[in-house]
This record gives C-alpha cells, structure tokens and sequence, in this order.
C-alpha cells in the first residue's frame, strides 16, 4: 500500500499537484511507521519527496527539516552499500534546492565512495560530476577540478550507450567551472561541445540547460548579438522540450542581457514575469538581478532591501561565490548613497573571501558600471589593495581607466602610489586594444585572451615587441600573430585558429613558424606535442602567459 502511495505522489509531482502528492506522501509515511516491519530506505525515500514537495511549495523551512530528518535516519538505519549510496546521491541532488550546498558536497563525496565500494559506474560518475558542480559553486576550485578529472577518467568505463550523455554532464560542468573563475572563452569552447553531443542525442533537458549556458557565456563576453537569438531559440524549443519551470531562468538572464544593454524598463517588466513562477532558490537569485538593475538606475534604497533577503538565503545555503557578489552589490549601493562605512565593511568581507579562495570574479549579475567604482574605492580605502589591483586589471581595465584618471594626483602619497601603479599595469595593455585599423574579429579575439589570462595583460606590449620582425624597430607586432599565440598556447588547432583570427590556414602555419622562430624553438626534435609543451614553458618563463 505505501508503495503504491509513493508512486502516486511521484506522479502527482510530475504534474506539479503539490497538495495531492504530500497528501499521499504522508498517508505513505503514516503507513511506514506504523508498519510491524520496518522499512527504513521507503521512510528516508518519502522523506525525500515530501522535501521535493515542499521546495516546489516555495515552502524552504519545511523542505530543510525534512532534508535534515532523511540524513538524520539514513546515519542510523541498516541498509545496504548500494542502498545507502542511492539515497546519499539523492540527498546530494536535492541539497543544492533547499539552501544546503556545503552538506551537498559532502554527500555528493560519500555517494562517490559508496558507489566505488558496489562498483557501480555510472553512479560513480553521476556522483563526481555533482560534487565538481557544487564546489564550483562553493568557490573551492582545486578540489572542484579533482573532481572533473575523476569524472573524465570514470568516463571513459562507462557503456557505450550512457556515455553520450555523461559527455554532454562533463563538458557542462567543465563549462561551469572556467565560467565560475571567469574563463569565458575556455567556457564558451566546453558549453559549445556540450550543446552540439545534447543536439546529436536529442537529450531534452540538456539541449535546454547547454543553450542557455552558451548564451549567458556569450552575453557576458559582451557578444550581445550572438546571445539575444538563443534566448529567442530557447523559449521556442520549450514549447517542444517541456520543462516548464525552466522558463524562469530564460527571462532572468535574458532580462539581465536586456539590463546589461541599458533597456532598464523591459529587463524589469522580464524580471517581474520570472518571480511570479519562481520558487525560493530562483526568486533569491532573480532578486540580486532586480536589485542590480534598480542599482544601476539610482534606485538604491530598493536594491538593498533585496540584497540584505539574498544574502541571508545564500549564507544559510553555504553558496560562497553569490555571498562574495552580493557583498560587492551591497558596497556598491551603500556608495551610491554616501555610507561609506558600511560599503567598507562589505567590501572587506568580499575581499577577504576572494583572497583566500584567490577567485576574481563571480559569474552571475557582473556588471563594470557596479564592479569597476566600487574596486576603485577598496584600492583608494587600502582595503585589500591588491585584490582590488588584481580584479581593475584583470577584469575591469575599460570601466578602470576613466574611473582612476581624476585620482591620480591623490594628496596621500600612499594612495597616489598605488593608484598610478594600477594605471601603468592598465595603460600600455590598452594602447594595443585602441589601435583604429585592428579588424573587430581579432580585437575580440585578443580581449577574450586576455580576460581568460591567457595572455597577462600587463605583459601585452613587450610580447607583441618580442614577436614582431626584427628589423621594424619598436613596431608591435601584426595583431593577428598576437592572437595566434594566445590561441595556439591555449592548446587549438590550425583550423580553428584560422576561423577565429579570419586568416587562412596557410598564414596561421607561418604565424606558428615565427612563433617558434621567436622562441628559439625551430631545431626542435622531439614530438609536436613536446614542442608545444616546451613553447608555453618559455612564454610563461617571460611572463607572457598565465599560470597552467
């Protein structure tokens, strides 16, 4: 009997009857309890589904205690290994919905463990891409990083049949994960491959959450153009996929593409339309949006009563990377009130995060005209100076410049010290950008290479000098053998070279010969791959190029 009621919440689920499936969810529980014998993994599971049920309910409190109530039982029931990691995998699955994504990672870690023991593949897999996403998430980078090669290596033993689908997983995790460090470019290469297998496998849900990926990737490298029909795509081909919930995260960063364009009236007439379908975890999210928008058209006051309710959701559910974004919007929107007081006391909190997590960026509601002000005043306040050195410089040079220009005759000379520091790291990198007959293709090229710290910026002039001919005198060298290095680096091919700097593959051929020429790499005899090894080892000897 209770397992046909179990069934039958399920189903009341899917259709999003909410009351009818916790109806059933309880008369099952009721039943389970009262049962001669116990059946703890059916207990835990309706536990489960009465919190699916309640955060679908938009009712948080309740879908905790229940989460909270399943973990407590699973401690101390006697189930077996297989068992046991299913409904520590579940628990995993649902931590990140009901504001629990520390505990998240950590189930997702014992599921892994569990299904190693049972030797269970492709659970094994399902659980080390989880826990990559969720300390993506978290800000924990390098353990995030062991996870996705773990998730690489376990799929490789997967049947042929699942691994279609765990590639597309993969590559959108690897997306998430460059995205969530501001790698924008790596990301859009990783989101791409990812849509292309969901498309060829006709994977519903994932052909959804793969465009939408790629568009907020591509908006956020300032290609609005290329974004804007996706989101136009996304929203027919719902029509088709279901998943109607998904719809809310299509207007959200629609609206903020909208937001970032300067249409402030549409993107809040979107937002609106998002929150009336959201459920706790989106409105929380749609909420820094709206807020970030009413921040960028003077509306201040409203924006800090909507960040002050994100940032207690997204502290209570341990999300480390929006807790160092809303702390940065909250500076933002003291300043722009004259509290500079209470600005510092976030901006400390951020910056002190950001340190010890050596993270720069946050993925989501980014924006240079709340960001770039509110780094200049942490570097002109000495809060974390080189934190906020390291974002202007890396991150934010166009929206620095006019911002550091006035400050820099400061009367303390600590401050005019550092200020002019940060101008001269700026300054020469983006003499190269402003070069009137540079093509737009290799402009966008070069400033993705850069945001991706491919190539150092700070480094952009002497490498465009080491590389130009020898006999042209202090000419920089041809834009387009720039971004062939940085691409070439960065570990592509001929032909894609070619495609992004609009040149054939013949040119690019040359490009990589003075390349190696330049570097004293011509008599080389080892492998190709050796010697591309070798190329990028001397480049990052020159401080040319980022860290591996």
């Amino acid at each position: 009997m209770a397992v046909r009621l179990l069934r039958e919440a399920e189903a009341y689920l899917r259709c999003h009857r909410i009351p009818e499936a916790i109806k059933r969810l309880h008369q099952a529980l009721h039943q389970l309890l009262h049962a001669h014998t116990p059946i703890p993994h059916l207990e835990i599971r309706c536990l489960l589904l009465l919190a699916q049920a309640h955060h679908l309910q938009e009712d948080l409190t309740t879908a905790r205690l229940y989460t909270d109530e399943a973990a407590a039982r699973l401690r101390s029931a006697s189930l077996s290994k297989a068992a046991r990691a299913e409904i520590t995998l579940a628990l995993a699955r649902l931590a990140p919905d009901v504001g629990r994504l520390s505990m998240g990672l950590i189930w997702a870690e014992q599921a892994g463990h569990l299904f190693e023991a049972v030797r269970d593949p492709l659970q094994l897999f399902e659980a080390a891409h989880l826990a990559a996403g969720l300390a993506s998430q978290l800000g924990r980078f390098p353990e995030a990083r062991a996870h996705l090669a773990r998730a690489a290596l376990l799929l490789q033993g997967l049947p042929s049949e699942e691994r279609p689908r765990a590639q597309v997983l993969l590559h959108s995790a690897q997306a998430h994960h460059a995205w969530y460090q501001g790698h924008l470019a790596q990301a859009l290469t990783h989101g791409t491959r990812a849509q292309r297998l969901a498309d060829a496998c006709n994977l519903g849900k994932e052909r959804l959450c793969t465009r939408l990926l790629r568009a907020n990737l591509l908006r956020d490298l300032g290609r609005p153009r290329e974004a804007a029909p996706i989101y136009t795509e996304l929203e027919k081909l719902l029509e088709t996929t279901g998943f109607p919930g998904f719809r809310t995260w299509i207007w959200a960063h629609r609206a903020w593409l909208e937001a970032r364009e300067g249409h402030f009236d549409s993107a809040r007439e979107r937002l609106f339309q998002a929150l009336d379908s959201a459920d706790p975890g989106q409105a929380a999210s749609l909420q820094v949006f709206l807020a970030a928008t009413y921040a960028l058209t003077g509306r201040d006051e409203d924006a800090l009563e909507l960040l002050r309710a994100s940032l207690h959701f997204y502290q209570r559910s341990g999300d480390a990377l929006a807790t160092f974004a809303l702390h940065i919007h909250l500076a933002a929107a003291h300043l722009h009130l004259g509290r500079p007081t209470q600005a510092e006391e976030h901006l400390a909190v951020a910056l002190d995060w950001a340190i010890r997590h050596n993270a720069d960026y946050f993925p989501h509601w980014w924006h240079p005209d709340l960001v770039a002000p509110t780094l200049v005043h942490a570097l002109v306040a000495g809060i974390h100076p080189t934190m906020a050195e390291r974002i202007l410089v890396r991150r934010l040079p166009e929206a620095a410049l006019p911002l550091l220009r006035p400050l820099l005759e400061h009367p303390e000379p600590v401050v005019a010290r550092r200020l002019q520091d940060t101008w001269n790291l700026i300054l020469p990198a983006r003499r190269i950008f402003r070069d009137d007959g540079m093509e737009p293709q290799i402009r966008q090229t070069l400033e993705e290479l850069v945001h991706d710290r491919v190539l150092r910026l700070e480094c952009l002039p002497e490498l465009s000098s080491f590389l130009a001919e020898e006999d042209t005198g202090d000419r920089p060298a041809n834009p387009a053998l720039l971004a062939t290095f940085g691409l070439y680096v960065q570990g592509l091919d001929r032909q894609t070279i070619a495609a992004r700097v609009g040149r054939s593959e013949a040119t690019v051929r040359n490009y990589i010969t003075r390349i190696y020429e330049r570097f004293g790499l011509t008599g080389w005899r080892g492998s190709r791959r050796d010697r591309r090894a070798q190329l990028r080892r001397k480049a990052r000897e020159k401080g040319f190029i980022g860290p591996a």
